[in-house]
């Protein structure tokens, strides 16, 4: 009771030196704990008005009438005063801790500040109202329903495209010297927590935003059959930007993904009682299919729940990390939610891995590490397409210029090769000629191939960022597709090979 009260105490000076600059600044935490507890003894032997209440909780009531914001201070001063990760949160726990996906209402479209002062779109959400309606990656911004925006901030823009659903969002975009105007009716953008795809024979990419609610779960059991239909034999998991969630949820996702039955895989410890250690530990099931290798991607933000992810899967020997070193939060926390949405969140557990390595406040260091940088645009490197008229079946150098022109401007996979005008090269030059406004054609004229020859000197100039970090991962993952497939499908489920 003594060390409650002595904690309290601390609490209280430390928080009341910080609102109410004095002398008490000067002194050491016993002092003032000191001089706390003699007045509180003067007040009970002396006071005429004392009525036997409790002083110190009777001051604390005065200081919050005094000192309205006080409250929510001192809750805070309270909880943060035992490590870095306990707090109050005194406004909406929901906003502060959200559980299920990012929602919002607009058009669907990230934009990018350049050097030169534009502001271009740098991705358009598949999952959003802009996905097909001809704005392309690099498109320069320059106004919003009609509102003149050249040398307006990425933020201000963003401000105008979100708006009420159901509402038109007009965007005039610059393409080269060409300006052109699309109009969007804005919708609830929500983007998953969970993307899954084949990127290759043997070879899965799998990224996971946020460890939480059914939802996320669904989408990782599909993501997992769909793995595995497709033969996987190697899976890059995409932790990158990853703040953790639910601790639960996590362990149920390894407890699916690791092959061997038995194993530790995790152990959450609380404070010890009086009858010993307080420890929860976590075994495999064997329920996982039995994969050559899983690449796990990590940056600094990668954090929490992710860390447990990456963690257990490298300690016991199915995982390498390509990246960036991690967050380094190796405790959990216990929420307590009030009725008008403010939570207190408290350190409860210690977060250990298989080996044991306590990694809060450090991070886990990278096998293979590898930062992102910006680079050229890949138009950078195009040559002018020559300007004729091209035919499907049409062969020759020309044709090269003219594919790599088009997987500069992202309108062709940037994986496909070919010395010949056929179809998927025809189809690329009809989505340009759609977002441009004009109708599909059955071969490529001079004033399209103008087109093109203006836009690559547009991107020319521009910057982009390098996923280094994905390409070498790639690199590590492709060397374990060569090797056997450990698993078989029986009746729609994956069945482990006896043989390791």
């Amino acid at each position: 009771m003594k060390k409650r009260i002595t904690a309290f105490l601390c609490a209280l000076c430390l928080f009341v030196s910080a609102i109410v600059p004095s002398a008490a600044a000067e002194l050491t935490s016993e002092q003032r704990m000191e001089r706390i507890g003699q007045i509180i003894s003067l007040i009970e032997s002396q006071a005429l008005e004392y009525e036997g209440e409790d002083v110190l909780l009777y001051g604390l009531d005065r200081l919050f009438e005094l000192y309205p914001d006080s409250y929510d201070a001192f809750l805070d001063a309270m909880l943060t005063g035992y490590d870095a990760h306990s707090m109050y949160v005194p406004g909406s726990y929901e906003t502060a801790f959200p559980m299920g996906t990012d929602s919002y209402v607009g058009v669907g479209i990230s934009m990018r500040n350049e050097d030169s002062g534009a502001v271009t779109v740098s991705s358009i959400s598949p999952y959003g109202p802009a996905y097909g309606s001809g704005l392309m990656v690099g498109d320069r911004i320059v106004a919003v329903n009609g509102v003149n925006l050249l040398g307006a901030p990425a933020s201000t823009m963003a401000i105008l495209l979100k708006g009420e659903e159901g509402t038109k969002a007009t965007i005039t975009v610059a393409r080269g010297p060409v300006l052109l105007t699309y109009e969007v009716t804005r919708a609830a953008v929500t983007t998953p927590n969970l993307e899954g795809r084949v990127m290759g024979d043997g070879l899965y990419y799998l990224k996971i935003s946020r460890f939480t609610d059914a939802y996320t779960y669904m989408l990782y059991s599909n993501a997992l059959k769909e793995m595995t239909e497709a033969s996987t034999k190697a899976l890059i998991l995409d932790l990158r930007g990853n703040p953790g969630g639910d601790v639960a949820m996590v362990l149920t996702f390894l407890r699916q993904l690791i092959p061997d039955e038995g194993r530790k895989y995790f152990t959450i410890a609380a404070r010890d009682t009086e009858n010993g250690p307080d420890i929860d530990e976590h075994y495999s099931t064997g329920a996982g299919p039995r994969l050559n290798k899983i690449v796990i991607l990590t940056d600094g933000q990668s954090a929490s729940a992710s860390e447990i992810m990456t963690s257990s899967l490298r300690d016991l020997g199915y995982a390498v990390t390509v990246g960036e070193t991690t967050y380094g939060k190796a405790r959990g926390q216990s929420h307590m939610v009030f009725e008008d949405g403010a939570a207190a969140v408290l350190t409860t557990v210690a977060l250990v891995p298989p080996s044991g390595v306590d990694y809060e406040g450090v991070g886990l260091r990278p096998d293979y590490p590898v930062e992102n940088y910006t680079a050229k645009h890949p138009a950078a490197s195009c040559q002018a397409v020559p300007v004729r008229r091209y035919s499907l079946g049409d062969m020759g150098y020309d044709v090269t210029l003219l594919l790599k022109a088009l997987k500069a401007m992202e309108l062709v996979p940037s994986d496909y090769e070919t010395t010949v005008f056929d179809g998927k090269l025809l189809d690329g030059v009809n989505a340009l000629r759609r977002a441009m406004g004009k109708e599909d054609m059955g071969f490529l004229n001079t004033e399209t191939v103008e087109d093109i020859n203006i836009i690559l000197e547009a991107l020319s100039t521009r910057q982009v960022e390098v996923d280094a970090q994905l390409e070498k991962a790639v690199q590590v993952a492709s060397r374990y597709t060569s090797g056997p497939l450990k698993y078989m499908i029986y009746q729609g489920r994956w069945q482990n090979l006896t043989d390791k």
